[in-house]
């Protein structure tokens, strides 16, 4: 599957392991972290995003980052909300429900200063796991700065 990058984000690595897909990620200094805006344009396709259980310094949920954190961040989140969409057996997202927690996700930084990152989320499926990371790049590529 050929999976197209958006202008401001390359994906260097995609690697599977037990239940675990790594992506290493570069991003351009102009897109390193996300705007409001950007998340404005993603909320009508990602209704559940700002429900996503999340640990950061600013609240339980991703709500409270989501339009301030690291554009490879965002990405976690899309690719975890894809793989919902995709796996067979999760139910349809309900604003009024909290999200299940089917898969968990991390981002960590390679370094800030090459705007290198490592994204790890959790799989049930790898081939949809795939799927979910090409679906998410595509979305992420209306967000141009």
């Amino acid at each position: 599957m050929k999976t197209d990058n958006p202008p401001f984000l390359f994906v260097e690595k995609v690697q599977f392991g037990a239940g675990r897909m790594t992506v290493l990620v570069r991003m351009a200094s102009q897109a390193a972290e996300t705007t409001p805006q950007q998340v404005r344009l993603l909320l009508e396709r990602y209704p559940d995003l700002p429900h996503h259980a999340c640990v950061n310094d600013e609240g339980p949920t991703f709500a409270a980052v989501m339009d301030h954190t690291s554009t490879a961040h965002l990405l976690e989140h899309l690719i975890i909300s894809q793989q919902l969409r995709l796996s067979p057996a999760a139910p349809a997202f309900s604003a009024s429900a909290p999200v299940p927690l089917y898969f968990r996700g991390a981002t960590t930084w390679v370094s800030r200063a090459e705007g290198r990152a490592r994204i790890e989320v959790d799989f049930a499926d790898d081939l949809i796991a795939l799927e979910a990371l090409h679906n998410a790049l595509a979305d992420l590529s209306c967000l141009a700065p």
